[in-house]
């Protein structure tokens, strides 16, 4: 039986551009994220996974402003810019992700210490770069919407 995940990632638009880390088992470029942990929401994942990764303090924005009628047990969450099915194939077996895909921006100018088993390349990429990154395609398309929110204030 295959592993199913769920998982949070953030796509981090700063200054018109994309915060990614260099991925060093896929060899590509991917936004922060990572696996969801025991009660803990795909967004506290995304955020959590972004501090873990890079260093850096960020906030979800709500791809949408839709408000829905809640009560005292009923929360309106950020939603996710994408919700992705990934394959994934690792050298420990394959698994899939259910990778629920945030917009966020720094959440202040402070940044931590990313742990040693944690280090990797981070760079920042304007939306011009997108389409030349060694990345896979559904990775820019995602990061190409969330260019598009990110300019129009979502």
């Amino acid at each position: 039986m295959v592993k199913k995940c769920i998982c949070g990632t953030c796509i981090v638009i700063e200054d018109s551009k994309a915060l990614l880390l260099w991925h060093k088992k896929l060899n590509v470029w991917l936004p922060p994220g990572g696996h969801t942990k025991d009660n803990e929401t795909p967004q506290e994942t995304a955020v959590r996974e972004t501090l873990e990764e890079t260093g850096f303090h960020v906030r979800i924005i709500n791809a949408e402003s839709v408000e829905l009628i809640t009560d005292s047990n009923t929360k309106e969450m950020p939603k996710p810019i994408a919700i992705m099915y990934e394959g994934v194939r690792y050298e420990i077996g394959a698994h899939e992700h259910f990778d629920m895909v945030y917009l966020a921006e720094l959440d202040g100018n402070e940044s931590s210490s990313v742990a040693d088993h944690e280090k990797t390349e981070l760079r920042w990429f304007r939306e011009e770069e997108i389409s030349s990154l060694d990345t896979f395609n559904n990775v820019k398309e995602v990061l190409q919407r969330a260019f598009t929110l990110a300019k129009a204030g979502n």
